[in-house]
Order: structure tokens, then sequence, then C-alpha cells
């Protein structure tokens, strides 16, 4: 019987100095016996979720070289990646996609940033860790962004990120129950830039 206790959800979302953006939330999750996750189906997972969230206008294609969220039908790539490696000293371990270009990226910036999948075996179950680190918006217009651009951005896609992997944190613990409990989201530090 799921426990009637809210999931407890962490949460930062900043601009750092170097005008990149950082948003990472983790989530504590029971491990029911047999249904530990590792980063792969953690990744899996969130593929699913982004072309679920977006009404399948947006698809994650994977290929040799990497993984690119699409704009259906025209294959035009938002963001491209590259061929992910799971860390492999670790049990469950990490996932980390390397940022490579796509058009929601500032020209320039092409080739900085990554999106990072992690589970950490805890006393009581799995940490599921979503960090996106180092991303240069192109919305932002700059890594020297005017105040408009970013409130924009904050109502925007920070928004839309902020909420898509709180969902995901949270479907994630139900693992397939439904509970009437919803997540408590706490404000965490882990690094120090601009609320957005």
């Amino acid at each position: 019987m799921p426990s009637s206790s809210p999931l407890r959800i962490a949460c930062q979302q900043i601009l750092e100095e170097d005008g990149s953006f950082f948003s990472v939330q983790w989530a504590d999750l029971p491990n029911p016996a047999g249904k530990e996750l590792n980063c792969q189906e953690v990744a899996r997972r969130y593929y699913r979720l982004i072309r679920r969230a977006n009404l399948s206008l947006i698809r994650v294609a994977e290929s040799e070289t990497g993984v690119a969220f699409e704009l259906w039908p025209f294959r035009h790539a938002l963001l491209r990646f590259e061929k992910a490696a799971p860390e492999p000293e670790e049990k469950n371990g990490t996932v980390v996609l390397k940022i490579c270009g796509g058009s929601l990226v500032q020209p320039g910036c092409q080739n900085r940033g990554e999106l990072l999948f992690r589970v950490e075996e805890r006393a009581e179950g799995q940490r599921v860790t979503l960090q996106l680190s180092g991303f240069f918006p192109r919305l932002l217009g700059s890594p020297t962004p005017t105040p408009v651009r970013k409130r924009l951005y904050g109502l925007t896609m920070g928004t839309f990120h902020k909420l898509l992997s709180i969902c995901f944190l949270f479907g994630l613990s139900r693992n397939g129950r439904r509970s009437p409990v919803f997540p408590k989201v706490t404000r965490i530090a882990v690094r120090s830039g601009e609320d957005i």
C-alpha cells in the first residue's frame, strides 16, 4: 500500500554568473523489491515523458552518434546531445548527455552544457537526480541577458522544464500506482546564482 506522506522533491533553478542555466531536481524514492531503477531506464522514461508532455510534437531520436529532441514532423533538432556513456563504477550509475547543438542553444555555445540522470542507492531506497547545467538558451539572447529576457525565459522554458522534472520524479515514485498525495517541493542551494 503506498504511503500517504508526500514525496519530497529538492529543486534549484538559477542563472549562473557566466550566463548559463542550471537546474537540478532530486527525490528519494522507495525501492520496491525487484523494481530498482538504473540510470538508463530513468533516461528512457524521461524521453517518453518529453513526447507525452508535448503531445508528440517533440520526439526523442536516438542514433549511433547521440540523442536529439526533434520537432515533429520536420525532424528539426531543438537540442542535440552526444551519445551518452554510463559511468560503470556505480551500481545504478549516471548517464551524462553532453549538449552539442540545436536551435534552442545560443550561437557560439553549441558545445557547452549537459543533461544528467543519476541513480544512487540510499538506506531506504534510491535517490534519482535530474540536472541540466552549463546550458545557454537561445531565448536568453546572450551570456549577459537583459532583465526582460530573463523574465521571459523564467516564465516559459524555465517553468516548463521545472514542472516537467517534478512531474517526472513524481511519476517514478508512483511506479504505476495511483496516489492522491502531491509532491512537496523544497528549494535547495547547490550552486550560487540568480533564481530564474
